[in-house]
């Protein structure tokens, strides 16, 4: 399981353009970091280091991978734990921002409903990375001619799943519950993967034949992709934290056409309302 994961982040990071000498290089020198960090209470954490926590997506890898060329001095630590996760981390004086794409159901808005709920009364920004679109990963040719949810109740179709609290699986969850499809009907309902990057490696080893997830990945390992939506993911960064310097140089930079270029490189993404912010109080 943690090789899987590991892999599933260098290929992030390869398909960024850097070699594998400077990932190795990197890598040590974050995990001394990280030896040093993780010792620490959340109180005393140096003020170089901004906490990032949440849902799991290429372009934020992307965003950490450069962010040291941004921000001189500073360190973007990242923690892929799914949308709720990372408001749960807000909330717990966790986290710095957390990386969020929670569709409600009721609304039919990303992420300002969850916000409310689990950050009540606080004074929010939510600033717009990207658009991305998700939809069904699958074998190259699609051989099974898998196109919407409901095919995944079909005979010799397997399934992998992402894990509860992502926002990919609240929305999937969401839609069975539309098309009237009991999760008890797919098989391999229960396979769940942390990240796109391990949905996408299970299809290309032959573990399953379709998955959810952003085009990003399938993109990555060589897959076919159907569209299924386009959802908004959003950095949610509690009032407090807005004027930190590593946060305003984010935000600027994201606004730039090169951060733009960046994204949309990868695939898969919209980048028209990137650094758009909205509050929340």
């Amino acid at each position: 399981m943690l090789f899987n994961r590991t892999e599933a982040f260098l290929l992030d990071i390869m398909t960024s353009g850097y070699t594998p000498e400077e990932v190795e290089q990197s890598l040590r020198a974050a995990l001394d970091r990280w030896r040093t960090f993780s010792s620490m209470p959340p109180e005393t954490f140096p003020p170089g280091v901004l906490r990032f926590v949440g849902s799991h997506d290429p372009a934020m890898a992307l965003v950490a991978a450069h962010y040291h060329e941004v921000t001189p001095g500073f360190t973007l630590q990242l923690t892929f734990t799914g949308s709720m996760g990372g408001l749960i981390a807000l909330a717990e004086k966790k986290a710095d921002l957390a990386g969020c794409h929670l569709w409600d159901e009721a609304t039919d808005t990303y992420n300002e409903p969850f916000v409310r709920k689990l950050l009540p009364g606080q004074k929010v920004a939510l600033l717009t990375l990207a658009h991305r679109r998700v939809g069904l990963i699958l074998p190259p040719g699609n051989p099974q001619g898998v196109k919407r949810l409901e095919d995944l109740t079909r005979s010799g179709i397997h399934f992998v799943n992402r894990q509860p609290g992502s926002g990919t699986r609240v929305w999937l969850d969401a839609q069975l519950r539309r098309a009237r499809v009991e999760p008890s009907q797919i098989s391999g309902y229960q396979d769940e993967k942390m990240t796109h990057s391990e949905v996408a490696r299970s299809i290309s080893r032959g573990e399953a034949n379709v998955g959810l997830g952003v085009e990003t990945a399938a993109l990555v390992f060589g897959l076919d992709f159907q569209l299924l939506t386009t959802e908004r993911y959003d950095l949610v960064i509690p009032a407090e934290k807005w004027e930190m310097e590593s946060v305003q140089t984010l935000y600027q930079w994201l606004d730039t056409v090169q951060a733009k270029a960046a994204i949309n490189n990868l695939g898969g993404y919209d980048t028209t309302e990137t650094g758009i912010i909205t509050w929340i109080s």
